[in-house]
């Protein structure tokens, strides 16, 4: 009886107001999803953009030996999470808490880990630019003596100068690694590695000593 007072429909009437009611979030949750996907492809674009202006492909073939297309990889990330902060919000519209909940704990929980892992990469660039610093020293410093000649005619291979400063350029990021991998809170890699570098470390001094 209550539903024949409420609901216009059952009196053969029409109440705008009570349609706009029932359809409105559905037509909201529409426009959330349209607006979300165009900010979604104007953001990736455009970190895809500042990717190619700092030469990211380029530097990590030059400091891995790949070829990887990070540009791409990460516009994509940056789309989809974006597409899903757009979902979250529909189904909020929509009152569908049930399938919004898991994904509102998964954009959580990548809100709350991005400033780790932003501190990460600044770590991992600065341990980056360190090791290319001291690869840039040692080569030229051993390329001016006449050591480096002369060892390389001797043990007939190419530039010794280049081959130490390549070493010496993993060991700095090595080095930085478990910091890194510390940030991130990856302890499960952080504990094996860490006990790697140690033992590098450790033997550094008997392969200056055998050297002498």
């Amino acid at each position: 009886m209550n539903e024949y007072f409420t609901d216009p429909s059952l009196r053969g009437g029409f109440d705008a107001m009570y349609y706009w009611d029932q359809f409105h979030p559905i037509l909201a949750a529409i426009v959330i999803l349209l607006v979300g996907w165009i900010i979604a492809l104007i953001v990736a674009a455009g970190v895809k953009k500042l990717l190619q202006k700092l030469n990211t492909n380029h530097r990590l073939s030059s400091a891995t030996g790949h070829k990887p297309n990070i540009e791409n990889l990460l516009s994509k990330l940056v789309f989809w999470f974006v597409i899903i902060l757009a979902v979250v919000g529909a189904l909020n519209v929509l009152n569908i808490s049930g399938v919004s909940d898991p994904f509102s704990n998964m954009v959580s929980r990548v809100l709350a880990f991005i400033p780790n892992l932003l501190a990460a990469v600044a770590v991992g660039f600065i341990g980056w630019i360190l090791a290319g610093l001291v690869k840039a020293g040692l080569t030229n410093v051993l390329a001016r003596t006449e050591m480096d000649e002369m060892l390389s005619n001797e043990v007939g291979v190419g530039s010794l100068s280049s081959n130490i400063g390549e070493i010496f350029y993993w060991l700095v990021l090595l080095l930085f690694l478990p910091i890194v991998l510390s940030i991130l809170g990856l302890t499960g890699l952080l504990i094996p590695v860490q006990n790697m570098v140690n033992e590098v470390v450790a033997y550094l001094p008997n392969l200056l000593i055998a050297g002498v």
